[in-house]
């Protein structure tokens, strides 16, 4: 029998005050996400149907204090409880935990993201059980377990973490036929950009797959643990004897990734660092949602000029979101050119972006003329300096200077036709000179 009253949206009972110093955001790039974007993101189609997969992996590159973590967890959480019944909530609440990664650099950030994400496990079980889960529990060890494993603290970029080692994640493989036993292995996030098939866009294992490696291929830094219950992974022993590499794809990448490199402090304007987290979750992710700013839309900012290109001509990228104003979405945040939302999905393809607009109608008014002409109007538009009158035009009519404007006695503009009409000729002489037909600007 199911849970006849499911717990409802726990997030904002445990959800943490995003607010952190000036200084915080100017030397590392923090700009928090607001709880309205974070539910907009997560509820994209390709990305909301996701979160209802108890399986289906997240990793959120630069989790904060785990916005993006807390959502999914807590829709994930809700569907569980929600289509399965009491008896199988644990097992299922603990894989929900074991398909959710996040990479933190700064440790408070991370003991806030760990902490939340633990709370809003508890405050389900509660919910569910009707009674508070004991800190001396299996189940709580063993999620508590989960979350410290799977949140952990490093540079995304970098793949180390502060003691200069490896990232280091753990796998959670189910056992076909028994649900309740699990198969953990550790393997370092730099393995997932490996120079194989799966970095290249290979095929996406879920938890259930099996890996049909050799173990002579095993990574030597890999670690391995006893086959175990799931709710006794909190004390699972290292078994080396069945050591095999982890290659996988995480099903979705999302988040809101630092938009700059940490301040010099020097004066100087600190470097763009969001189109390198944007790269590196599309090497390890199907699915990637970023809040980002937008300047790349007009190939303008500081990003490089040829990844701004790349963007603007992936047909697996769409603008989900876009505001030209910042401050709308981050109080008290100048961003120029307005932030964006982006989807990517490798396996779909939605058109380039081209030439963006914030206004849709352009969009679509862009897109059906494209159909018909690919040539822009700019094929046939110049600028006024691109011609200019020469001497002789002022030998041949010297009350031509005064009809000009002061200054810009060689600049050829359109009022020529009306004030310099006598230049103009209505048939053309055969005088043996170069002349222009401008019939359909004169009429």
């Amino acid at each position: 029998m199911k849970n006849s009253q499911p717990a409802g949206n726990m997030k904002g009972k445990k959800n943490p005050v995003l607010m952190k110093s000036k200084h915080r955001v100017q030397k590392h790039g923090e700009v928090f996400t607001p709880q309205w974007v974070v539910d907009k993101m997560v509820a994209i189609p390709g990305i909301k149907e996701k979160t209802e997969d108890v399986f289906a992996t997240f990793l959120e590159p630069s989790a904060g204090e785990g916005a993006f973590l807390l959502a999914i967890e807590d829709i994930k959480l809700r569907f569980v409880t929600n289509n399965h019944s009491i008896d199988a909530w644990n097992t299922y609440a603990l894989w929900v935990l074991s398909s959710i990664y996040g990479i933190e650099f700064l440790e408070d950030n991370l003991a806030a993201a760990r902490q939340n994400m633990l709370e809003l496990f508890l405050d389900y079980y509660d919910a569910v059980q009707g009674v508070p889960l004991s800190k001396r529990s299996d189940l709580y060890k063993s999620a508590r377990t989960i979350i410290w494993a799977n949140v952990v603290q490093g540079d995304t970029l970098t793949h180390k973490n502060n003691s200069g080692e490896e990232i280091v994640f753990s796998r959670w493989n189910s056992v076909e036929g028994f649900p309740k036993q699990v198969k953990r292995t550790t393997f370092s996030y730099s393995s997932l950009f490996g120079d194989d098939d799966i970095s290249k866009g290979g095929v996406q294992l879920s938890l259930f797959d099996a890996l049909s490696v050799h173990e002579e291929e095993a990574d030597s830094q890999q670690d391995c643990f006893a086959l175990i219950d799931v709710e006794l992974v909190w004390k699972e022993e290292k078994d080396r004897s069945d050591k095999k590499p982890v290659k996988f794809k995480f099903d979705v990448a999302i988040g809101n990734p630092p938009y700059q490199e940490e301040s010099t402090g020097e004066g100087t304007q600190a470097p763009p660092i969001y189109h390198k987290f944007m790269d590196e979750a599309y090497k390890i992710a199907n699915r990637v949602s970023f809040i980002t700013p937008a300047r790349f839309l007009y190939n303008a900012g500081a990003t490089p000029k040829l990844w701004n290109t790349k963007m603007l001509e992936d047909e697996h990228l769409k603008v989900e979101y876009y505001e030209q104003d910042s401050s709308k979405v981050f109080s008290n945040t100048n961003i120029n050119g307005g932030v964006v939302v982006t989807y990517r999905d490798s396996e779909a393809n939605f058109g380039s972006i081209g030439t963006f607009t914030a206004f849709p109608s352009l969009n679509t008014i862009m897109q059906k003329v494209g159909r018909i002409n690919d040539e822009s109007l700019s094929s046939i538009i110049y600028g006024q300096e691109m011609y200019k009158y020469t001497e002789k035009l002022h030998i041949d009519y010297p009350k031509a200077e005064g009809l000009l404007s002061k200054n810009h006695k060689y600049d050829i503009k359109s009022s020529a036709f009306s004030s310099l009409e006598f230049i103009f000729l209505n048939n053309k002489p055969d005088d043996g000179h170069e002349y222009r037909v401008c019939q359909e600007f004169c009429a």
